[in-house]
Order: C-alpha cells, then structure tokens, then sequence
C-alpha cells in the first residue's frame, strides 16, 4: 500500500527526495479534485518565502498567501486542473542546509484552454528539530530566450 502525499512523513526514507517529492505532488491536482494544501503546508517552514522571479516586481509571498492565492484561483474557476512534475534535480548540502535547483514541467488548466510550460525551481531546506523543511522557493518560466540550465533534465545528461 502506497502512501499518500498527506500521509508520509518528511522525515522517513531518503527524507529530502520525500519531501521534493511530495512538494510537486502536493501542489498538482486533476478536474474535480483539490491539491493537498494540507501536506504542503507540513512540508513549508512558518517563515518560508516563495517568490515567483517571473513577474515586475518579483511577486514574494508567505506560505498562507500562496496557499490562499491557490485556493482563490481554484474557487473563481480559474485553475480547474494543475500538474508539475520534477525533470531533473542537482543538489548541494552543507551542514544543515540544502539547496536544490530543480527543473519542472506543468500543465494548467484554466477552462478555454490547457498550457503547459517548463522552468526552474531553486528551493532551500533547512534541517531543524529532527526533520528538513522548506524555507524557500524562488521559480522562474522558460523562455525562448531563456531555456533551462543545461545538465537538468534526463536529455542534457
């Protein structure tokens, strides 16, 4: 029996491929269904910052203005469906902290019509009381003019 996204905890197994893991799952979900906003909140530090570097002004944002920007997407029918999965990863650890920078795909569906996109994520966790967390996540789309870092997906290596 596999566990859920909601159900597995951030500290058992290979904790930090956990966590990644259940950060992507945690924030995708199909028509009809609802992302578990619950297990991404576990997996975020209090004090987390999560920054979208892809607007004018970078938009910086706490964990419950994330979640709530979400939730209000979802409610107003503008987010119907999102998927985002992991490409590829590179990490570097010192100590207590982490630092990934991870390249994803996504699809969003918002009604008229499904867009699928591609980027980077740069997260840092940091170990504390037993466990790794989340305390940061800055992300920025692909562009023509702007592909991915060579080296991050399965293609590049």
């Amino acid at each position: 029996m596999s566990e859920s996204p909601e159900t597995r905890p951030a500290n058992g197994g290979d904790e930090v491929d956990a966590l990644l893991r259940d950060l992507y799952a945690s924030i995708s979900f199909a028509r009809g269904q609802r992302p578990a906003l619950s297990r991404l909140r576990q997996l975020l530090h209090v004090n987390a910052l999560l920054v979208a570097a892809h607007g004018t002004p970078p938009r910086v944002m706490g964990p419950e203005d994330f979640i709530g920007s979400m939730e209000a997407q979802i409610e107003s029918g503008a987010l119907l469906a999102f998927q985002e999965r992991e490409l590829g990863r590179r990490s570097q650890r010192f100590g207590k902290v982490l630092h990934a920078m991870s390249a994803y795909e996504t699809e969003m569906d918002n009604g008229a019509e499904v867009i699928t996109s591609r980027g980077t994520n740069s997260i840092q966790l940091i170990q504390d009381d037993g466990r790794w967390w989340v305390i940061s996540i800055v992300w920025d789309n692909e562009t023509p003019d702007r592909p991915l870092p060579s080296g991050l997906t399965p293609a590049d290596q």
